[in-house]
């Protein structure tokens, strides 16, 4: 399933960073609809953008200090989004979180995640060194978070895409460990 399934989006200008259930359009959650999908002898694939957020959020709404953003200008949205910082644990910590809930409730086979924006303003306010140290350690975050869910998840198939040719782009392993590759 793509854009649309979680909290709030109506449209691209809210709900990126709220990844759970939209409780209008699913309100027993996905286990329904995976379960229609599983009996139809498929498997079930959720896509998610979990790096971005959009200010219409209740994550940027809570934390607009988890956004990549230098705090003498203006945060500059791209597609009505902003980048949160992976650098930080908490942020890490976030996302771990939402993704292994969705995962742990739902017979999730295939997980899409996207990143279709380059970085602007890449500043670190309360950087915990060197701001400079942004770009190792957002990576460091992503592998972390990565890493945490494939162990967690190991039935999972990853796949890391961008719609755009702009931004890092990261290779994630969907190997399944089950098929021996």
């Amino acid at each position: 399933m793509d854009d649309g399934w979680f909290h709030g989006r109506n449209d691209d200008h809210a709900g990126l960073g709220d990844w759970w259930p939209d409780e209008k359009k699913f309100p027993n959650g996905l286990a329904p609809l995976v379960k229609r999908v599983n009996d139809l002898s498929m498997d079930f694939g959720l896509w998610v953008e979990p790096e971005m957020v959009n200010p219409n959020s209740e994550l940027y709404r809570a934390h607009p200090d988890w956004v990549i953003h230098f705090p003498t200008r203006a945060r500059t949205e791209g597609r009505n989004q902003l980048i949160l910082n992976l650098g930080r644990t908490d942020v890490q910590d976030y996302l771990i979180g939402q993704l292994d809930r969705l995962l742990t409730e739902n017979n999730i086979a295939f997980i899409k995640w996207d990143m279709n924006r380059n970085v602007s303003e890449p500043g670190w306010p309360d950087a915990p060194e060197d701001q400079r140290e942004l770009w190792v350690r957002h990576v460091q975050g992503v592998y972390r978070v990565w890493g945490t869910l494939r162990e967690r998840h190991p039935h999972v198939i990853w796949q890391s895409c961008s719609g755009a040719a702009v931004g890092p782009i990261w290779v994630f392993c969907g190997c399944r460990s089950d098929l021996g590759e």
